[in-house]
């Protein structure tokens, strides 16, 4: 298959991918000289597309890199000590800010209906485009971690991305009923929208933009409640947590509405033994509830994946057990 965007033929794209992207410099954070995580525009596509990406330590390295993609409901990299744990262990993190997530255009408004969403074109397309940033880095032997909500894009970037040699999907949704698991009780509400109706969705949208807003750390702890862990590591960075909210105000209702549709419906590309002869763990934490374990734990079976459990984290397992992050890439990669 060819994943040059421009040959996808995706619709919408084409007009999308011929303008320029430029990035949106009044949110973007400004560089600084010394600082290790400073993100920088990466032009794929003749520069066509700009990615917004954090190389850690700003230079491409002779280290193992970890690709990360996150959550929409986190558009931040992860703490300076993860990224300095992993540095010590022979990776680098490279994190990738996706398309429209608070400091870039959104991928093209036609490919964001709900067709083309739940038919898996809009995954497609942003696993080409991250396909073409890893040529542009010139990366290989790369480990994968995607996180929460990406992993729709995760578990097709993994099969046709050929720089890739083990894909972590950590606190995955796939065809699983997880309704139950969200905290607080009202954010069921929001995701229940997401299958529903997206002018219901956008309504709901606008509240948890109001609540980021005034109140930023609350939202967060009730988010994150189920886990001690997670609680823990949104505490210890709450700048990172406070630049997430801010970044979240920047991003459109369609391109909320995308991520949280495409880890929400059941995905048709998700058949029996997807993941077989495929490099690939999903893992998830202790703390979480038991229908959570279940439910993931019967889909992996379906799905031919192994799952691995760090003893603390939920929402930010990988994060909040780097250690354990590490026996799973060791064993498994």
């Amino acid at each position: 298959m060819d994943l040059h965007p421009c040959k996808l033929n995706i619709p919408g794209s084409g007009s999308w991918l011929e303008d320029a992207c430029e990035p949106y410099a009044d949110v973007r954070e400004a560089p600084k000289a010394d600082d290790d995580r400073a993100f920088k525009l990466i032009r794929v596509l003749d520069g066509r597309v700009s990615i917004d990406t954090m190389i850690y330590k700003q230079v491409i390295s002779d280290l193992q890199p970890l690709l990360i993609c996150s959550s929409i409901d986190f558009p931040m990299p992860p703490s300076v000590a993860f990224c300095e744990r992993m540095w010590g262990s022979g990776y680098q993190v490279i994190f990738v800010r996706r398309p429209g997530f608070g400091t870039t255009p959104a991928l093209p408004g036609a490919i964001l209906s709900k067709d083309a969403i739940t038919s898996g074109g809009a995954s497609m397309l942003e696993a080409a485009l991250i396909t073409q940033l890893t040529t542009k880095l010139d990366l290989s032997d790369i480990i994968l971690l995607t996180i929460g909500s990406a992993n729709a894009l995760g578990y097709r970037l993994v099969k046709v991305c050929s720089g890739i040699t083990l894909a972590v999907f950590a606190n995955p949704i796939f065809n699983q009923e997880v309704w139950g698991v969200f905290r607080p009780d009202w954010f069921q509400q929001i995701v229940r929208q997401a299958t529903i109706n997206r002018s219901g969705f956008s309504i709901l949208y606008q509240a948890i933009k109001l609540q980021l807003r005034t109140d930023p750390a609350g939202f967060y702890q009730q988010f994150l409640q189920k886990s001690p862990g997670d609680l823990d590591y949104a505490s210890g960075n709450a700048s990172d947590f406070s630049r997430a909210a801010s970044l979240i105000q920047a991003i459109d209702s369609k391109t909320m509405f995308y991520d949280f549709l495409m880890a929400m419906h059941e995905d048709k590309a998700l058949v029996d033994g997807y993941f077989r002869g495929v490099p690939a763990v999903a893992l998830s934490g202790e703390e979480t509830v038991q229908a959570w374990k279940d439910g993931l734990d019967g889909e992996a079976r379906r799905l031919a994946l192994p799952v691995a459990y760090a003893p603390r984290g939920d929402v930010f397992v990988a994060y909040v057990s780097p250690d354990f992050l590490i026996e799973t890439i060791r064993a498994y990669g």
